[in-house]
């Protein structure tokens, strides 16, 4: 069932193929851990100077169990699916995955298939050069704990990017999560980005920052559930289409400069549930249209440092949720359940009063 050769400066201690019916399925080449019939695979040990590489057929349905693996590789990703029907990465329960490349890959993962991600452990991406997981299809993360250092961007998917559950943080990256379109329905998600910390735009190599899509296409972003806490230098969220908030808890740092803002849409900004504090610079900020639940922009004529506790109160002086901006800023976009159109509120930073408002004016 399974061929194995001695591997030049490789070591691998355990890659074993299960559950297959029939025929070869793993090739140890010189550099290379080759799949190529569809099943599911169980992957301990350490692959050094090499890369695990699916190659099944155009429907094959195949799944990488990681159970405690580390792949280091210098010029190819440390996981690569060049072809295959869909993939299923498992973070076995209690695992610790690493994925370390440098400056020769594209990705540490990369999929030309759709790809799931899914499980309960922990995956560790180190990309020296290029992406943290990239996939050239549609990519969801449904589960497990990723932690992603990447020169480009975190995740990324040419295709409809989902985050439906676990823990992910994104502590360095160019953009944080882009793809196609963005939906982000679950889990906790933390993202340190040096440009947008969420993007939807045409996976053409093009700025759309000052134009729409040329093609008309709505590249939206939609939050519906999840913890999502987005500290950026460009745009917090940036949508090239419609930018969708009906649940979710969301806080955002984005710089107090002119040319980006905490949220950013070609089309339109909207919010019916979730609670929102979106820090930035006034001469950008945008505030979600009312579709349910009731918003409002508060901007300052003095800008606040950054590192302060801001939180916002109602009336009665009751504390109704909180963040602290790591960046300076002089407008935040607000929204809770709790707050009517038409209540009084007030906003302070660092135990002190900078705005009474009333939600929704």
């Amino acid at each position: 069932m399974i061929k194995t050769r001695k591997l030049a400066a490789l070591i691998l201690l355990l890659l074993l193929a299960c559950g297959l019916a029939r025929g070869e399925s793993l090739i140890a080449l010189p550099g290379q851990a080759v799949i190529t019939r569809p099943g599911s695979y169980r992957l301990r040990g350490r692959l050094s100077g090499g890369q695990v590489l699916i190659d099944a057929g155009k429907e094959d349905a195949v799944t990488l169990i990681l159970d405690g693996v580390d792949v280091r590789s210098s010029d190819f990703p440390a996981i690569e699916v060049r072809r295959a029907g869909q993939v299923r990465i498992v973070l076995e329960e209690g695992s610790l995955n690493t994925l370390r490349v440098g400056k020769g890959a594209r990705a540490a993962l990369l999929s030309k298939a759709d790809l799931k991600v899914e499980g309960t452990g922990t995956l560790d991406i180190e990309a020296l050069d290029g992406h943290g997981i990239q996939g050239k299809r549609d990519l969801s993360i449904m589960g497990g704990s990723t932690r992603i250092h990447a020169k480009k961007d975190g995740i990324k998917a040419d295709g409809a990017l989902s985050i439906l559950g676990g823990s992910h943080e994104v502590a360095d990256c160019q953009e944080g999560l882009e793809g196609h379109t963005v939906l982000i329905s679950g889990g906790d998600i933390r993202i340190n980005a040096r440009d947008d910390g969420i993007n939807a735009s045409s996976a053409q190599e093009v700025d759309l920052r000052q134009l729409p899509d040329p093609s008309g296409e709505n590249h939206w972003i939609k939050v519906t559930g999840g913890s999502l806490t987005i500290t950026a230098r460009g745009d917090g969220m940036d949508a090239n289409g419609d930018l969708i908030i009906s649940g979710g808890d969301i806080r955002i740092s984005s710089p107090a400069s002119a040319r980006d803002g905490a949220l950013d849409a070609h089309r339109d900004i909207t919010i019916s549930g979730g609670t929102l504090m979106a820090f930035g610079a006034a001469g950008e900020a945008e505030a979600p249209r009312d579709a349910g639940q009731s918003a409002s922009l508060i901007l300052l004529k003095k800008q606040v440092a950054g590192g302060h506790e801001v939180i916002l109160k109602n009336q009665a002086g009751e504390s109704l949720m909180s963040f602290t901006p790591a960046q300076g800023w002089d407008s935040v976009a607000l929204s809770h359940p709790r707050v009517q159109q038409g209540d009084p509120c007030s906003l302070w930073a660092a135990g002190e009063k900078v705005a009474d408002f009333v939600m929704g004016r």
